[in-house]
C-alpha cells in the first residue's frame, strides 16, 4: 500500500522564490522514482572537463557543453536513511521522521578544499554549508612508530576517510541550514507520515531517501589532503581524507520506500 499523505512541521522560515521547483518538489510525491547511485553521478559528472589557462572561456564552454550533452541536466540521487531518527507515534496513527535521519553527517570543508584547484574559487564555510554528506567512511591502511619530543613512542595508525558530499554552496545567512533557517535552539525538522498502526510494523526498516540536484560548475572534484589535528598519544590516527564532491544546487529531498514511492518531499532552500 502506498502512502500519499504528507506534512511537514518545525520552526524553520523558508527562503522566498524557487516557486517552480517547489511544486515540482511537493508533486513529486506519490510518484515512482529511479534514483542512481552517488558513484553513477560522480563517474558521468566527472567526464566534464577543467578549464585549461591556455584556452579561452568560449572554448572552455564549447567542451563543456559537449560534454553535458549526454548527461541530464537533474538527477536524483540515493541518500541513505537512518531509522534512529524514525519513531511511530501509535495514539496519533503516524511516523514522526526528524530530518536527521536524512542529513546527520558532516565534514570538514578545510579539508575538503584545500589544496585542490576550486580552494579561493569556492566559497565554504568552517561552521556549516549548504551540502548533503552522504558517507564517510575510516579505512585502516597500515602503521608506524610516533615519537614525541620527550621521547616516547606509540603506534600510529593510518587510515583513509573518504568521503562523499554533495556541496552547494555556504550559507546565505546566520542558522541557515539545507532545509531553511532554524533558529538557535529549535527543534530540527519533523516530517509526519500517517500510517495505519496495523501497516506500520516493519515499515520502517523499508525507508529510503534520495535527493534531486542540478549539477553545476565545477560539477565533480576528487581531492586527498591530510586531515586536520595532530597525532598524539591521545590521538594515534593519521587521517589522510579522500573527498569525493558533487557540486550541484541541491533542490529536493525525497523519502521513499523500498519500491521508490515517494512517501514524502521536502524542498530545500
Amino acid at each position: 500500500m502506498r502512502f500519499l499523505i504528507v506534512a511537514a512541521a518545525a520552526l524553520f522560515v523558508f527562503a522566498s522564490g524557487g516557486a517552480a521547483v517547489a511544486q515540482e518538489c511537493e508533486a513529486m510525491a506519490g510518484t515512482q522514482i529511479s534514483p542512481i547511485s552517488f558513484d553513477a553521478a560522480a563517474t558521468a559528472l566527472s567526464s566534464v572537463p577543467a578549464k585549461d589557462e591556455f584556452e579561452t572561456t568560449a572554448q572552455y564552454q564549447t567542451r563543456v557543453e559537449a560534454a553535458l550533452a549526454g548527461i541530464s541536466s537533474r538527477m536524483l540521487v540515493s541518500a541513505p536513511f537512518d531509522t534512529e531518527y524514525a519513531t511511530y507515534n501509535a495514539d496519533a496513527g503516524r511516523f514522526e521522521i526528524r530530518s536527521y535521519a536524512v542529513r546527520n553527517l558532516n565534514t570538514d570543508w578545510f579539508t575538503v578544499f584545500y589544496g585542490s584547484p576550486h580552494y579561493g574559487g569556492i566559497r565554504y564555510s568552517t561552521l556549516g554549508n549548504i551540502d548533503l554528506v552522504l558517507s564517510s567512511s575510516d579505512r585502516p591502511n597500515g602503521t608506524y612508530q610516533g615519537q614525541n619530543s620527550y621521547g616516547a613512542t606509540w603506534t600510529v595508525t593510518r587510515v583513509t576517510r573518504t568521503v562523499n558530499a554533495i556541496f552547494e554552496r555556504e550559507p546565505a545567512r546566520y542558522n541557515e541550514e539545507l532545509f531553511g533557517q532554524r533558529p538557535a535552539g529549535a527543534a530540527p525538522l519533523t516530517w509526519t507520515l500517517p500510517v495505519p498502526v496495523e501497516q506500520a510494523r516493519g515499515m520502517r526498516d523499508r525507508f529510503r531517501a534520495a535527493v534531486l540536484i542540478a549539477p553545476r560548475a565545477p560539477f565533480f572534484f576528487e581531492n586527498r589532503q591530510q586531515s586536520a589535528g595532530r597525532i598524539t598519544i591521545q590521538n594515534p590516527r593519521d587521517v589522510e581524507q579522500v573527498s569525493r564532491i558533487i557540486v550541484a544546487d541541491i533542490q529536493c529531498v525525497v523519502i521513499t520506500d523500498d519500491q521508490n514511492n515517494v512517501l514524502i518531499a521536502q524542498r530545500t532552500v
